[in-house]
């Protein structure tokens, strides 16, 4: 008889959660988070009210659309410790979820929220558990207490946050309403009932707001700027000063401020490559250029590289990157014409030389970008950036205001590495010479010795620069086209007849498979040993050649030009 009853019991809770679960999903379909909820399950809740808490959670989680692709949920019940109930990546459709929140056991103990919100930030809030941070996806944690903690909240609240994850607060009875604040993002983040029975009540007004919010910062991740969705290929190197003059909460802010940097960029071994390198009276290799090409594993090691302290030599620590981290073994990719970047934080007076390291590395080709915090020497940081300083110097009151600066820093950043590629960016041309087979054999032989130097000192190919030459007299001759990069002999001819030059390079040189490449530097050269036509007609024919966008140029003293 005991089982039946047992089994009654059970059929009843889940027909009550069916009911007050039966509404349609309220979020959107494009809704995109992940939601972890941190549940209290202390004693002074009881069974009865933990109950209560139960078709509280089976109603939020039911009216997301819940699915690997959309929104994933986690589940954590703390009292004196903290405790699994399942991870953003155990469950994969929302029946199950449910199914497992209708079983939720009750589990008693003290109120330890500070630890708690320190579980879910390092078991919860991280790739291997299935959060999606790394690919911008929402991260939202719901705490739901009806005490006041007997350990720190606020700390571990802030650390959260600064890791870009949105706080919800719900207070219960005699929830600690101070605490609470400390907890949630802001105000608007708390919400506060006088009893469990009460949770039902304002169970739609929760679901709208993390419907909105979900969806509202979905829109804003999804829209990579412009500038840097152009900016698809760089080397950065982050530079960070960690003297003991910074303080540990201030270093917080510069771990956050990466975090945002980095998620701002598309990472990849064929896209963008980071490297952080920490610096004090002594230098820290964190991460080279080559250590992670992807964006999860770069936000972990973020999130942990460690707080050094001590003096500020920021000279020494700029030879160290041009030693160290701007080389091919360490990632480089300057040898393939890819941008290179230094981005230096600081908020002291170096004790060392920075003019001459900031040089060094600015002559080997890589952009230096500062950020000054605070009282800094505006003038030591304007000597260690590229000119103009105001482009590349950023200059901020507190560290608090990093945050505020990155979507400025970045579109900066994103549109010199556009404007960077384009300046490396190998460059080709089609030269097309026309030879005036009247010169003398001596001249002829300077013509000569001109194409060949070409042909050794330029890449010529397909892919690259291609010659053309033509050689005009009495007859006009075409010796190669822009098309045939074969080794070519040039016979020598005479007679002199002008009228010809431009037009053969028209109905030959340029049409059909001889038609040049676009947007290549269209160049012609004409070696002219004699007199031809008069300058009328000739002004006339190099007319119709630049309206065709070719640029047209005349050697006429061979023996300067090969000097």
């Amino acid at each position: 008889m005991e089982w039946r009853r047992a089994a009654l019991v059970g059929l009843i809770m889940a027909a009550c959660f069916c009911s007050s679960g039966a509404q349609t999903t309220v979020c959107t379909e494009e809704a995109v988070a992940d939601i972890v909820f941190l549940v209290d399950g202390s004693w002074s809740i009881g069974a009865e009210n933990f109950e209560q808490i139960r078709q509280f959670l089976f109603t939020l989680v039911d009216s997301f659309d819940v699915s690997p692709d959309h929104v994933r949920i986690g589940l954590v019940q703390y009292s004196d410790n903290p405790l699994t109930e399942f991870l953003l990546n155990t469950f994969e459709n929302k029946d199950d979820i449910l199914n497992n929140i209708i079983k939720l056991p009750y589990r008693g103990g003290g109120t330890m929220t500070g630890k708690g919100l320190e579980f879910m930030s390092n078991e919860h809030f991280v790739g291997k558990a299935g959060s999606r941070a790394a690919q911008k996806v929402p991260q939202i944690a719901v705490v739901i207490t009806d005490g006041k903690s007997q350990d720190d909240v606020e700390s571990h609240a802030k650390n959260l946050r600064r890791r870009g994850i949105v706080l919800y607060a719900i207070g219960i009875k005699d929830a600690d309403a101070s605490q609470l604040r400390e907890i949630a993002n802001d105000d608007q983040h708390v919400y506060s009932v006088s009893d469990f029975a009460a949770l039902q009540g304002i169970s739609q007004n929760i679901i709208q707001t993390l419907c909105t919010t979900v969806e509202e910062a979905k829109r804003q991740l999804l829209q990579l700027s412009p500038e840097c969705a152009r900016a698809t290929v760089a080397d950065i190197v982050f530079l960070v000063d960690s003297s003991t003059s910074i303080g540990v909460d201030n270093f917080e802010e510069i771990r956050q401020f990466l975090r945002s940097f980095i998620l701002g960029l598309d990472i990849g071994p064929d896209k963008i490559r980071i490297g952080l390198a920490q610096y004090s009276d002594e230098t820290y290799q964190e991460f080279l250029l080559k250590d992670h090409m992807d964006k999860d594993s770069l936000l972990a090691e973020v999130d942990q590289f460690p707080y050094r302290t001590g003096g500020t030599e920021t000279g020494k620590a700029i030879d160290f990157l041009q030693s160290v981290y701007f080389t091919q073994e360490a990632g480089s990719r300057a040898s393939q014409r890819v941008p290179q970047f230094a981005v230096v934080i600081t908020d002291g007076d170096s004790t060392d030389d920075v003019v001459e390291p900031a040089k060094r590395l600015r002559d080997q080709g890589v952009i230096i970008f500062a950020i000054g915090v605070g009282d800094v020497n505006k003038q030591q940081l304007e000597s260690i950036v590229n000119l103009p300083a105001h482009h590349f110097l950023y200059t901020i009151d507190s560290y608090q205001a990093l945050q505020r600066l990155t979507d400025s820093l970045l579109q900066t950043v994103c549109i010199s590495v556009e404007s960077r590629s384009q300046a490396l960016a190998e460059k080709f041309a089609d030269i097309f010479f026309l030879v005036d087979s009247g010169i003398s054999q001596a001249d002829f032989q300077q013509v000569r010795t001109i194409l060949v130097r070409l042909v050794n000192q330029l890449n010529i190919g397909a892919s690259g620069n291609r010659l053309g030459l033509a050689q005009y007299g009495t007859v006009t001759k075409v010796e190669f086209l822009l098309n045939a990069f074969q080794p070519f002999q040039i016979s020598f001819g005479s007679g002199v007849a002008a009228e010809p030059v431009l037009i053969l390079w028209t109905s030959n040189g340029n049409t059909s498979e001889h038609q040049p490449r676009i947007p290549v530097d269209e160049r012609g050269y004409c070696c002219d040993g004699a007199k031809a036509q008069p300058a009328a007609r000739m002004h006339e024919e190099a007319k119709t050649e630049q309206q065709l966008g070719l640029t047209l140029e005349e050697i006429s003293d061979l023996h300067r030009s090969t000097s």
